[in-house]
């Protein structure tokens, strides 16, 4: 999806944005790929690109949210789009990033069987 948004930047839909007053984001935009980019610290990194990309989102769903849906712009919905994808994008990231953890955190939890009885189960179920 970051690509997609250099193409963004680098195409036709640039001039789109600017002529609809989207000057903001495209500010947001080249933000997320430069932080993309310089990929310091693969967490510090993701967490900074989901913060910009959250921005973008909103932006885009204020434009898409004032005044009468009719007259909002295209590009704005097509933007709403795209920022939403790299937020699921980055979120799936991030869940890979985590997902030692988590497995650590599962292997320590004690196994809960699937049919609990009052006798092997220490703290039974009131009615």
């Amino acid at each position: 999806s970051e690509s997609l948004v250099s193409c963004v930047l680098g195409g036709g839909a640039k001039q789109e944005l600017i002529r609809a007053g989207g000057a903001q984001l495209i500010s947001l935009l080249r933000k997320l790929l430069s932080v993309a980019e310089g990929e310091e610290k693969e967490d510090r990194s993701l967490d900074l690109r989901r913060s910009v990309a959250f921005s973008a989102r909103e932006l885009c769903w204020e434009k898409l949210h004032t005044g009468p849906w009719h007259e909002v712009e295209d590009i704005w919905r097509e933007m709403f789009a795209l920022t939403t994808s790299l937020l699921v994008e980055l979120e799936e990231r991030r869940s890979v990033l985590l997902r030692p953890e988590a497995a650590i955190d599962l292997s320590l939890r004690p196994k809960r069987s699937s049919t609990s009885s009052s006798a092997t189960n220490p703290h039974p179920k009131r009615p």
